[in-house]
């Protein structure tokens, strides 16, 4: 895609965000938001029949909603307050129900559909066993067998965060994908007990769990293939890999990976590699990314392949998280023409033609690939396998310094980054192509805060209000944050410290203000 023209487009939708906020949320709320009537989410994004998510105050309040849609009661979360309900009509005709006997809703804060997400990747196909073999005798780079292969390591540098002792040591990266085929060769000793949260179910260490394909085990290839001169090595090869399935081989559901996230974040995951996403603002996402957050891990997600402009696409674009676009292996490096731009794109990382593990012959997910001395590989393309990257890099930095914050890993990234595309931070790359350079930096101790925003509509806190913030961080890039209200409040954590405009609209009313963040900081906001 052409980076000027992207440039040209962003000032234009920055320059009309301001109208475009008032619009939806306005728009929006005037069937939404009602006296005792909970936040409807949107059913315009691709979704599952047969349950709604529910935010809720209670288990009675549960309950009780059950029974007024004919539904039963699937699972909840008594910590995150997030339950599902399976249901028998459409989630419109559900919808109508619950309009009509809005009265009853009292201690409901949201009703949402699940969202469909997928994996952005694709498989390159440009390497051959013969090829491979007879190139064997020029690894060079990493010591390792199919070293010609793994342009990602060099291209970031990462032979001197190895010579420097950074490997990610006693770092668990809980890759959030279809599972990991711990039998590979390549991962053996690298994988720790994981969890399969449809059936909540504890995954034991070192089992093949590769229900949902290819797609995970070639992730964590990619974070931490053991370093053996075999074959190929991780980003952080001591880093400890933690299987969540949440494909398998679909989607399992906004619902079922909220208790995936908090699973990991529970059993001591400090890095959540999310090579996966999809439209869709989903407050039982947000629920559970913000518990990751609070609780000190790095959130890190794809931006997706779509080659557009985006700012929609979740969990990638939540507050908080690392948002990763793709790199082609080619000098000068650029940003791959399939990876999506974002005004809250953080860094870029290789993700075009990657050579990493696959599930072997005979294992839950075997799907081919190019067997090399017994061993299963295969190249794939992607943010899904920039992520990654990114991913390890950030266990790297957190085993240098482990009481690192989310936002300081991110600066961290983003600081040691080597400017690709246009000259400076850009949607394309953000702060550029990741490096090795982060793990000399300082930790830094300023640049980062949470911001709560409290809205009130008559007097009583309203979910379903929609919050954002335009403005310009201490780099002086640009930046939009959006979230929706729960429970009356917008949190926005692990962001950047800035000067912010401040949109909220709710209920045919629109504010607007203007702030300057330095530190943690509540806003009280009366529509």
């Amino acid at each position: 895609m052409h980076k000027r023209i992207y440039v040209l487009l962003i000032s234009i939708l920055i320059s009309a965000l301001g109208l475009i906020v008032l619009t939806s949320c306005t728009t929006s709320a005037k069937t939404l938001h009602d006296a005792n009537l909970p936040y409807l989410n949107s059913l315009e994004y691709a979704h599952e029949e047969g349950k709604i998510l529910v935010g809720y105050k209670d288990q009675t309040a549960i309950q009780r909603l059950a029974e007024i849609i004919d539904g039963e009661v699937q699972s909840t979360d008594e910590e995150l307050k997030v339950a599902t309900i399976e249901v028998d009509s459409s989630i419109q005709a559900t919808y109508e129900i619950i309009k009509q006997n809005k009265d009853s809703l009292y201690g409901i804060d949201y009703i949402e559909p699940s969202y469909k997400r997928y994996i952005p990747y694709f498989r390159s196909n440009v390497v051959n066993k013969s090829t491979t073999t007879n190139e064997k005798t020029l690894a060079n780079y990493t010591g390792e067998a199919l070293d010609q292969y793994l342009w990602g390591a060099k291209a970031i540098a990462v032979k001197e965060s190895w010579e420097n002792g950074y490997l990610g040591d006693s770092v668990i990266v809980a890759v959030i994908d279809t599972g990991i085929d711990a039998t590979n060769p390549e991962l053996q000793g690298q994988v720790t007990k994981g969890y399969l949260p449809s059936l909540q179910e504890e995954i034991p260490a070192g089992e093949d769990s590769s229900y949902g394909g290819a797609h995970g085990t070639h992730v964590s290839g990619i974070i931490a293939a053991k370093s053996d001169g075999k074959g190929i090595v991780g980003i952080a090869p001591n880093v400890k890999l933690m299987p969540i399935v949440i494909f398998s081989p679909f989607y399992v559901g906004d619902d079922t990976v909220e208790k995936g996230i908090k699973w990991a974040v529970d059993n001591g995951a400090k890095v959540l590699n999310n090579s996966w996403g999809g439209p869709g603002y989903s407050l039982t996402l947000k629920r559970a990314v913000d518990y990751a957050l609070k609780n000190g891990v790095t959130f890190i997600a794809a931006a997706g392949n779509d080659t557009s402009y985006q700012s929609f696409f979740y969990p990638a674009n939540y507050p908080g998280v690392i948002q990763v676009g793709a790199v082609e292996n080619m000098e000068p490096y650029r940003t791959a023409d399939f990876s999506n731009h974002s005004p809250m794109l953080a860094v870029g990382a290789p993700g075009e033609n990657i050579l990493s593990t696959v599930p072997q012959n005979g294992s839950k997910g075997y799907e081919g690939g190019l067997e090399i001395d017994g061993i299963y590989y295969d190249i794939m393309s992607g943010t899904s396998m920039a992520t990654p990257y990114v991913s390890a890099l950030a266990a790297s930095i957190l085993q240098k310094y482990p009481n690192a914050q989310p936002w300081q890993v991110r600066k961290l990234l983003q600081d040691g980054a080597q400017d690709i595309d246009d000259v400076g931070i850009d949607p394309s790359s953000g702060y550029g192509l990741i490096s090795s350079n982060s793990l000399g930096l300082p930790l830094p101790t300023t640049g980062g805060c949470n911001l709560e925003v409290r809205v009130t509509v008559g007097g009583t806190l309203t979910s379903g209000a929609c919050v954002s913030l335009i403005g310009t961080n201490g780099d002086n890039r640009d930046v939009r944050y959006f979230a929706i209200t729960d429970s009356g409040i917008a949190e926005f954590l692990s962001i950047d410290t800035g000067t912010y405009n401040i949109i909220i609209g709710a209920n045919d009313k629109y504010k607007e203000l203007t702030t300057t963040l330095s530190t943690n900081t509540t806003i009280d906001i009366a529509l």
